[in-house]
Formats: structure tokens, C-alpha cells, sequence
């Protein structure tokens, strides 16, 4: 069943804002579109970028967009409700922990 309206699919869309410059897409996966498989966009990438200037740029292009910062002990995350939507998005920034690859984040908003 699509969502009537596609307004959850366009906030989910916007996470693509948070991305580097630089990035290079590794994988995209969207079901967005679909409610009944509880809507998801996943999208890795690397960048040549370190990890602190990923989330600053990350955090003031959601931030400008209306996700607000939510504590996370172990990641960098942002939530948004979308118009009437019940349970509001996440947005989770996920940093590869291995330093001798170029930074791998992950985009991910769920629940919406």
C-alpha cells in the first residue's frame, strides 16, 4: 500500500541534504514509499571528510530543515514528524569505526 500523499517519503528524502560534497553513494535503500513496510531510507556512503566535519555539516543541513537533535549514547541522531504522522522519523548518522577506510555513514530514518 503506497502512502497517500507521499509526504513521509519527502521528509525521508531529505536526509540526502545531510550528505558530504564528496560523498560517494555505496548503497541506497529506499522503501519509503511503501507504509505497510514501515518506511526506510538507508544510504551509505564514504567521504573523504573526518568524522567531526560530517556531523557538523550533517547536523546544520537537517537542522535547517526542522529534524531536531536526539540524544544518543552511541550515535549522531535527528527526529521529524512528517504532517499528522504518529511516530516521528529518525535520522541516524553511523561512522565506520575503522580509521583506515574513508568514513562510512549511514542515513537511516524509520517509523514514520
Amino acid at each position: 500500500m503506497k502512502e497517500p500523499g507521499g509526504r513521509i517519503h519527502g521528509t525521508l528524502a531529505q536526509v540526502a541534504a545531510a550528505l558530504p560534497s564528496d560523498a560517494k553513494v555505496v548503497s541506497r535503500y529506499d522503501v519509503g514509499t511503501v507504509r505497510s513496510a514501515c518506511p526506510l531510507l538507508v544510504i551509505r556512503f564514504r567521504t573523504a571528510a573526518d568524522a567531526r566535519t560530517v556531523v557538523a555539516n550533517a547536523d546544520a543541513a537537517l537542522t535547517s530543515l526542522g529534524w531536531a537533535p536526539v540524544p544518543d549514547v552511541q550515535d549522531v541522531v535527528w527526529s521529524k514528524r512528517a504532517g499528522d504522522a504518529s511516530v516521528a522519523g529518525l535520522a541516524r548518522l553511523v561512522l565506520a569505526p575503522d580509521p583506515a577506510r574513508a568514513c562510512r555513514s549511514e542515513e537511516e530514518i524509520t517509523r514514520m
